[in-house]
């Protein structure tokens, strides 16, 4: 109000004192006091006082004068100019952003009560103070602004937002297609008046930028992408299409291989890897196909020298990807030679050996130049093999069957064991065949104890490294001072060439297997016979000790032997080497029951003497609780080829016999046996000439009886021997004894458990 009240000036002095006189004639005067103003600035109203006085100052009176208004000025706004905008948060509206169609300015001379919009056209609807985050719709949008001032006084402005609509492109094509593929049509919807920016990663190359369809040669990646920016041309305005996601399938890659080098006329094998569901087709220059769509082809060479190619086109029937090899360049020449030879087993160990060993059939020789399959063949049943039409040049061999592996024991073991530290000049397969191990090119104790365990416990947990076979070229002799080479070559030079191979059964260094021809194993004969020469009686539930006897003395070094056991009546404890008391020459001694066979394994430098009937091995059983009266358990050679006893040279010991006995079941068991209830006696007591010592053995066992002096020596020994059950007696001459008292002592060995027993005897004159 005070903007208001300023307005009017006061009221003149002059205008106060009309009327007024003083009685002294001196003019009065006036002078303003106060000034009141009511109202607001829209409706107000002013008051001035003053107060007259004569010369005296004598106030006379108080004059007021009042005046009253109101406003008259509007407020003042102004607009942006018209705006037009792309579509942005959809392809058919646009978001306004902060100010950006605000009013650029707003003002009154006293007070704004309001500043509002109104939208019509594409878009409507009010608000007021800002436009930030309205959607506007496209089209024509009128915007009026409307501002308000505390009189009711009102302005306004107009404008138009034009909102142009986006383009909407979506990518369609092949996906997966294959990769290095041609042709590949990727496009969007045509729309007159736009134009289109393509961009492609993983492509070789394509065509058609600048229009709604491209066509793409893929590279040999394994994705692509594809991405299109649209626009309209008249607007500007424009959309990208989300990259679309193409998966390239990989492409067959095939490699030929075969004879590079061949003979006008021959006749060769050509080859590529195997794939299910792929077909091939093949291609040849200087030459003619068989028309095989396989992975192998038979070329028939031109009878004209010169230079040929193969080819091969390879489709996946699952996914139509086809993939072409580089061609493969053959030369064709004139002549060439002969490779042959024979494959034979090494069996340098046998009785009649002559130096020519056994044939191998279904025996696989690939020649090769460098990583190129030259060509393959098979051996026949005399182990004959032979390669035609090979050109001068350097060649290897790699050789393989699938016939049936054997022949390997601890003889073998032992045989490894003792010549290694001093090998002289062997066959080259005969050490392959030695050093199991292979990834040392040395043999050691290490690879006799892998055939040790091979043989004990199944080539599954104990595999040769070097593999199943080996085959080496004959008469290339090696020892451990000069390593012996990895592979070997066969050099052509125009003229036929006899190559001759060895074969072996890795691990077989004795080299007596015989293979037998075919895929077929060995005829299931033993070389050794295990007999019996009698019975011993168990009870259920019982340990006792089984010895295996042999029938003939002999020095053994190496021990091979496989057994068949009831496996339900009975079990393996412990396995020891004679009678058990020779423990420091008995630390590769092993075992392993398998189901009912028993395998047992032995080999050492220091071969051991055997005499006749004495003990090659003892078992340790035990009876099991189902081990009834009325039953049997006879240990049964199993009929295998790897039974074998080694001598101290680890030569075969040809055709032994080993003896033992039959376990029968016995109500009375071993255990229920002691001193008190062992009969021994001796008859007349006290004697003069002679007395017989009697007593019987409930079950066979090692029996020994001693005879003392009063003072504990020893004077005489009776009998050490392993007995049968039943009764026996012996005569004990007293010629050379001394009148006096005399003790007999008998100890009873049998099923690990010892009984001693004690009888005095009395000698008189």
């Amino acid at each position: 109000m005070a903007n208001a009240a300023a307005t009017v000036p006061p009221f003149s002095p002059a205008n106060a004192i009309l009327g007024y006189s003083d009685n002294c004639g001196v003019a009065v005067t006036a002078t303003l006091t106060g000034t009141a103003t009511t109202g607001t600035d829209c409706n107000w109203a002013v008051t001035y006082t003053y107060t007259v006085k004569d010369a005296c100052n004598n106030p006379l009176a108080n004059q007021t004068y009042s005046h009253s208004g109101n406003d008259q000025t509007a407020p003042l706004i102004s607009c942006v100019g018209n705006k037009v905008r792309c579509a942005t948060t959809s392809p058919t509206t646009y978001t306004a952003v902060g100010t950006e169609f605000n009013p650029t300015s707003a003002s009154d001379n006293c007070s704004i009560t309001s500043v509002n919009y109104v939208l019509t056209g594409a878009t409507t609807g009010s608000g007021s103070n800002t436009l930030n985050n309205v959607v506007f719709n496209a089209g024509v949008t009128n915007v009026t602004w409307t501002i308000t001032d505390g009189c009711s006084h009102t302005a306004n402005c107009s404008f138009t937002i034009t909102v142009n609509p986006l383009p909407t492109p979506s990518i369609s094509g092949p996906s997966p297609t294959c990769a290095g593929s041609s042709g590949n049509i990727y496009s969007t919807a045509f729309v007159p008046g736009n134009s289109y920016l393509w961009s492609v990663t993983g492509a070789a190359s394509f065509t058609g930028q600048g229009t709604s369809q491209i066509t793409v040669t893929w590279g040999l990646g394994a994705t692509g992408i594809v991405n299109v920016t649209q626009y309209i041309i008249a607007t500007g305005c424009s959309k990208s299409a989300s990259g679309f996601l193409v998966t390239l399938l990989p492409l067959p890659a095939p490699v030929v291989g075969g004879e590079a080098t061949v003979v006008a006329g021959a006749v060769k094998t050509y080859t590529t890897a195997y794939h299910d569901s792929h077909v091939y087709s093949w291609s040849v220059t200087g030459g003619v196909t068989d028309g095989s769509t396989t992975n192998v082809v038979v070329v028939t060479w031109g009878s004209t020298p010169g230079a040929g190619t193969v080819s091969v086109s390879e489709m996946d029937l699952t996914t139509g990807c086809i993939g072409n090899s580089t061609p493969y360049n053959v030369t064709i020449g004139v002549g060439g030679s002969k490779i042959s030879g024979t494959v034979s087993y090494y069996n340098y160990s046998e009785p009649n050996w002559t130096g020519a060993g056994t044939p191998l059939d279904l025996v696989t020789l690939t020649l090769k130049q460098g990583s190129t399959t030259i060509a393959t063949t098979t051996t026949n049943g005399s182990g004959y093999y032979q390669f035609t039409g090979v050109m001068n040049n350097t060649y290897t061999l790699d050789i393989t069957t699938t016939k049936h592996w054997d022949g390997v024991n601890t003889v073998d073991a032992g045989l490894v064991n003792s010549s290694w530290g001093s090998l002289g000049l062997i066959e080259h397969v005969l050490f392959n065949a030695g050093d199991v191990n292979n990834v040392d090119n040395f043999m050691n104790g290490s690879d006799a104890g892998l055939i040790r365990n091979n043989y004990l416990y199944g080539a599954s947990l104990y595999p040769f490294p070097r593999g199943l076979w080996t085959f080496w070229k004959q008469s290339d002799l090696t020892n451990q001072i000069t390593p012996p080479t990895l592979s070997y070559n066969v050099v052509v030079s125009g003229g036929d060439i006899t190559q001759n191979i060895w074969g072996l059964c890795v691990g077989d260094f004795s080299g007596n297997y015989v293979p037998p021809t075919g895929l077929k194993s060995s005829n299931a004969v033993s070389p050794m016979e295990l007999t019996y020469d009698g019975t011993i009686q168990v009870a259920a539930n019982t340990t006792f000790d089984m010895p295996i006897r042999v029938d003939a003395s002999m020095q053994v070094g190496a021990i091979a032997i496989m057994l068949n056991l009831p496996s339900s009546l009975v079990s393996v404890e412990n396995v020891f080497l004679q009678d058990g008391s020779n423990t420091g020459n008995s630390e590769t001694l092993g075992f392993n029951m398998n189901g009912d066979e028993l395998r047992i394994g032995w080999y050492s430098n220091l071969p051991v003497e055997v005499p006749s009937g004495d003990k090659l091995v003892t078992l340790r059983l035990k009876t099991s609780a189902s081990f009834k009266e009325g039953q049997s358990i006879r240990i049964t050679m199993k009929p295998d080829l790897l039974n074998e006893l080694g001598d101290g040279f680890f030569a075969t010991i040809h055709d032994p016999v080993l003896v033992t006995k039959v376990v029968e079941a016995s109500a009375t068991g071993i255990n229920d046996i002691t001193a008190q209830s062992l009969l021994f006696e001796n008859h007349p007591n006290p004697f003069v000439i002679n007395t017989s010592l009697t007593y019987t053995l409930p079950f066979s066992g090692k029996v020994k009886i001693d005879i003392h002096t009063l003072l504990g020596e020893k004077i005489l020994t009776m009998v050490d021997a392993f007995e049968q059950a039943g009764n026996h007696s012996l005569k004990l001459d007293a010629n050379d004894l001394m009148p006096g008292l005399y003790t007999a002592t008998l100890r009873y060995e049998i099923g690990g458990k010892v009984i001693i027993k004690t009888i005095k005897m009395v000698h008189t004159r």
